[in-house]
């Protein structure tokens, strides 16, 4: 039954990531050569924001392990940080904890402690962004103009000529609010310290992550948004000739949090495919590019990311990998001499 499922995930993100690349394929036989082009310049600070925009996440996750009882060293916490964040590309999106928990386990955190803590860092970011769409939809008439197709994604379409802005700002909302409920601190303490405790019976109790934790994840996961915002700007001035303004930021930032969001409550790997449409759709949908220009730039927008994950994970990695090499070198070479 365990393959069975694991099979399944397998085929239905390989299914996804086929229909992406076909209507990828699509998308770019309508695009006219001269309407994009690719500047290096911009991919690498695209892809280099994209990294600092998560800092602040990276932060209050070390802060978190400190408020259930685990303080732990920064270069620890930043190296498990981003290698564990490749680990979203698996069906089931698993990895992410179990990756970083295993990676802080020779500073002595407790794997509980850091899979709850992941758990907490990833919900308060993804209710933060949540949370700015609805606020989008309320104040900006671009994003009200699209309205009735979001309303449609959570499957209230019958009520679409009524009220579609506050559906969809309620619809987030109520999505946000739902992400939070498992960290109430009443019982998410609870269950920390029963995990922590039965884990270790000498662990301190009288830790635990209050309603400022949440208000402190909130904020931190705001910040966030707007920093991926701004690197997708730079991915779309890479493209196209595209001005900085705080409305065009507005826009790439609304797009990109409903694109995550809806991808990762998806439970694809890496919300592929979900985040991809939705980004393409609502670039378009708010005037900022055409259609084929907004395929396109989502995609390119994938890479990057992705490529800019895995150059880190590399990076932080190489000195375990270079560690094991020397192990493994025999130790006694004996020289003969004729």
């Amino acid at each position: 039954m365990r393959w069975t499922k694991l099979i399944i995930k397998w085929l239905v993100t390989c299914l996804v990531i086929g229909f992406v690349a076909r209507e990828f394929a699509r998308q770019w036989s309508q695009l006219p050569a001269e309407t994009w082009r690719l500047d290096m310049v911009w991919l690498t600070a695209c892809g280099t924001l994209y990294l600092v925009a998560y800092l602040p996440s990276l932060f209050y996750w070390k802060w978190c392990l400190r408020g259930l009882g685990q303080p732990t060293p920064f270069a620890a916490v930043f190296r498990a940080y981003f290698v564990g964040h490749v680990g979203k590309y698996v069906p089931g999106k698993a990895l992410v904890p179990v990756l970083r928990a295993a990676l802080l386990h020779g500073v002595q955190v407790q794997p509980a402690a850091a899979i709850l803590a992941v758990f907490y860092e990833t919900l308060t970011c993804m209710a933060a962004g949540a949370f700015l769409v609805a606020a989008f939809l309320l104040l900006q008439p671009q994003a009200q103009q699209l309205a009735p197709q979001l309303v449609q994604v959570f499957g209230s379409s019958f009520l679409i000529s009524d009220w579609p802005t506050l559906l969809a700002a309620g619809a987030f909302i109520l999505l946000g609010l739902t992400m939070l409920f498992p960290l109430v601190p009443a019982g998410f303490n609870r269950l920390a310290r029963w995990l922590v405790v039965r884990n270790h019976t000498n662990a301190p109790i009288t830790w635990g992550l209050g309603y400022h934790a949440l208000l402190t994840g909130l904020a931190v996961g705001i910040v966030n948004w707007w920093l991926l915002g701004l690197s997708v700007w730079l991915a779309l001035k890479a493209m196209i000739p595209a001005n900085f303004s705080v409305e065009l930021l507005g826009q790439v930032t609304l797009s990109i949090s409903a694109a995550v969001v809806l991808g990762f409550v998806s439970l694809l790997p890496g919300g592929f495919g979900v985040r991809e449409g939705v980004l393409a759709w609502i670039l378009a949908g708010v005037g900022v590019t055409t259609a084929p220009q907004a395929a396109l730039l989502a995609v390119m927008l994938r890479l990057v990311w992705i490529a800019s994950e895995v150059l880190v994970a590399v990076a932080l990695m190489a000195p375990d990998w270079l560690r094991t090499c020397l192990l493994c070198l025999p130790r006694n070479i004996s020289v003969r001499r004729d």
